[in-house]
């Protein structure tokens, strides 16, 4: 069920709300309390009903016995009940009229299988209602635009409205996202639980759609609708927004304790990072780089698409280790110009030999007779005026470094920058190698002024280089390739043997309808038809036995090379007997197959399997026997296109192999991405049938600088 708008409206802002189970018992865990409490600090201007009956009034107000004592139809409906009883009171809810639900406790997926069944059942009631609903096991929502605190959560009574919404599936964690956005302000905060109705997508989509919202930050323990994910990044860009998600459950440790949290099922942290890549979604890998990359995108007003930094400071060491973190990150650091240079030597007194170089350590220049404070002015103005720079970083500490304000060199960059940002020609940062030590009186300017003021050099480097790629994807965005739909009938058509795999000759067969290049495979089911067969070839060809009893035919003498018609018979014979020495009863279809033996060349390899949360995922990287000795590979979440199969084969290490390596062939680049999208669309084609698809190796070759499979291996799912 999608959340439309009036069921957002429902769930963030009702105008009457009812609690099933209400009660004023002394406890902090009393939901009712804290929904009072909160509903007080943030001025609910709304009405709020009790329902328990065993009680006739409670808070000084009337309590009913059930929702249709109530004078009034309620717009929303908040259970304060044991799970085991909730889908009663969830029918009466639809039955009252309420148009959304909040359910606090838990009782549900996470508790086994009678939890698991009321989980199910609980869907199938509001799926037939239609209605949203937050929980099972969640805290609610904050909505501190329109003054609604529907749930547990804490509202501070000093709360500040801003341009950031805070999403986590964790009730804890909810509270850690509240934090870092109180310093921007919030637009909405929700707790969703186990989301067995609304889910992450959900609300998400509704920080896109929200006109106060300008940041959305998520903590994620999975993914009901993980494929909705494109769509949302598309969206969030095309609004101007940003998307940060900060995932757990990447590794089986971390996927284990979110099972047992929201019955989550974790999907492949490698998955995950690639599929938000591609949606254009930052994902982070801890809070202290979330809270970076809010300050970062909530404050920097960007004016060009690249992050190209020009670093200022007066340690050197401290500068040494932002560049070299810098680089790690991939955020680049030029060099300055001479013109630059020469500036420097003439605002610090340089000696003529003395020329800078990024980063800029300008506590070298002490023998001026300017004041400090106007050297480092004039110093930023100079990098702010290089071409060669987008963001002018000033990496200095936070912390009070001198009792006499004056005498500080912390104090004085920071002022210095706070005065010349309003008239920069581009933005200005400041930045810190550690976080927490922060002197309120020092950092004043800074605040005043609008500046991002960055803590921890490794944080604010992996601040950066989000901003440059969402700038990136934001200026290149363009619709996504028309996702294939499965097709029962491409799979149905195929004859698998038992346990899945599907014969060389079929499987090459397929790979030619598709349109991805391949070497020509025939059957031969003699040794007269094998000489045919290397006549026809006219050249050395290959022989290999099909069947599903020998995976890696080479151990076990199950391929021939260099096959000519003189010597075909008699290794056909030799392949023969492999296959009647393998364990086990022949099969029906198993044999021989023989394809010409392509020239050598680089061994390339593409994958393509399914991920339990992204479906379709390709693979890519050095193929051969080196692919299981190097184990390193670039995945793709399909459909993508062929620059993003581009940038896969860059990032998987391949590149420089298919570039003429020590006089090897020249890959034709354009040729193998577009490979690796056909390869994406059998993949989507095949559907949820799709157990693994392996092309290993595709030979780029002068004769084939695009790549030709050689070989080739498709298990299907039974």
């Amino acid at each position: 069920m999608a959340l439309t708008a009036e069921g957002w409206r429902a769930l963030a802002a009702p105008k009457t709300i009812a609690i099933i189970g209400a009660t004023d018992r002394a406890s902090g865990q009393n939901f009712t309390g804290r929904l009072m409490d909160g509903m007080a600090n943030i001025g609910y201007p709304g009405k709020i009903y009790f329902v328990n009956p065993s009680r006739t009034e409670l808070y000084g107000d009337a309590c009913y016995p059930n929702l249709a004592a109530l004078p009034e139809q309620v717009d929303a409906v908040a259970f304060s009940i044991p799970g085991e009883k909730m889908l009663i009171g969830i029918e009466e809810a639809i039955e009252h009229g309420a148009k959304a639900l909040l359910m606090y406790p838990g009782g549900f997926l996470e508790r086994g299988a009678g939890g698991a069944a009321r989980h199910k059942k609980l869907i199938e009631i509001c799926a037939k209602a239609n209605i949203p609903a937050l929980g099972p096991n969640c805290l609610g929502i904050i909505n501190y635009v329109e003054r609604t605190a529907f749930g547990a959560m804490r509202v501070p009574k000093d709360f500040k409205v801003g341009p950031i919404a805070g999403i986590s599936q964790s009730g804890a964690c909810a509270s850690i996202l509240a934090k870092i956005g109180s310093k921007y302000g919030l637009s909405f905060l929700a707790s969703t639980g186990n989301e067995a109705i609304t889910t992450m997508e959900d609300l998400i989509g509704a920080g896109i759609d929200d006109p106060t919202t300008k940041v959305v930050i998520a903590f994620v323990e999975m993914l009901r609708r993980p494929r909705e994910i494109f769509e949302l990044g598309r969206r969030a860009a095309e609004a101007g927004k940003h998307v940060i998600v900060l995932k757990v459950g990447l590794t089986d440790i971390g996927g284990q304790v979110s099972f047992g949290h929201t019955g989550a099922i974790a999907g492949s942290g490698e998955v995950y990072r690639q599929a938000f890549d591609q949606a254009g979604i930052t994902m982070v890998e801890d809070f202290d780089e979330l809270a970076q990359t809010v300050e970062l995108m909530t404050v920097l007003k960007p004016r060009s698409k690249t992050c190209r930094i020009g670093f200022l400071g007066t340690s050197g060491g401290e500068l040494s280790n932002i560049a070299d973190t810098a680089v790690r990150m991939g955020v680049t650091v030029p060099e300055p110009s001479l013109q630059t240079q020469l500036a420097f030597q003439k605002i610090q007194n340089f000696p003529e030999d003395l020329f800078l170089k990024n980063p800029m350590d300008v506590g070298t220049g002490f023998a001026s007779k300017t004041s400090y404070h106007d050297r480092m002015r004039a110093c930023i103005r100079a990098v702010a005026d290089d071409p060669a720079f987008d963001i002018v970083a000033l990496h200095q500490g936070f912390g009070r470094d001198r009792s006499d304000l004056t005498l500080s060199l912390n104090y004085n960059m920071l002022t210095a920058a706070a005065e010349e940002a309003p008239t920069l020609p581009k933005p200005i940062i400041v930045t810190a190698s550690v976080t927490g030590d922060v002197e309120p009186i020092i950092v004043a300017p800074i605040l005043a002024a609008g500046v991002p003021m960055l803590q921890g050099s490794r944080e604010a480097m992996k601040a950066i280089r989000h901003m440059e790629k969402h700038l990136q994807f934001a200026d290149s965005l363009r619709q996504r390739n028309p996702e294939t739909k499965a097709d029962p009938a491409l799979a149905a058509s195929l004859k698998p043997w038992a346990g899945g795999m599907v014969s060389q000759a079929e499987t090459f067969a397929l790979l030619e309808r598709r349109g991805i290049a391949a070497a020509k495979v025939r059957r031969v089911a003699s040794a007269a038809e094998a000489e045919k067969a290397a006549a026809d070839m006219g050249g050395p060809m290959v022989m290999k036995v099909d069947t599903p009893r020998i995976v890696h035919k080479s151990d076990v003498g199950g391929v021939a090379l260099g096959v000519t018609a003189s010597d075909a018979a008699q290794r056909f014979e030799a392949l023969q007997g492999v296959i009647r020495a393998q364990a086990g009863k022949a099969v029906e279809g198993e044999g021989v197959v023989a394809m010409p033996m392509l020239a050598q060349g680089v061994e390339f390899y593409i994958g393509a399997h399914n991920d339990e949360s992204f479906g379709p995922v390709v693979a890519c990287g050095i193929g051969g026997r080196f692919l299981e000795i190097l184990g390193k590979t670039a995945l793709l979440v399909a459909p993508f296109d062929e620059a993003e199969a581009l940038d896969a084969i860059e990032r998987s290490g391949a590149k420089p192999f298919l570039d003429g390596f020590r006089g090897g062939p020249k890959a034709d680049l354009k040729s193998l991405a577009a490979m690796m999208v056909k390869v994406g669309d059998l993949a989507l084609a095949l559907g949820d049938r799709l157990q693994v698809l392996d092309l290993n190796p595709v030979i780029v070759n002068e004769k084939a600088p695009g790549g030709s499979v050689a070989d080739a291996r498709l298990i299907l799912k039974e």
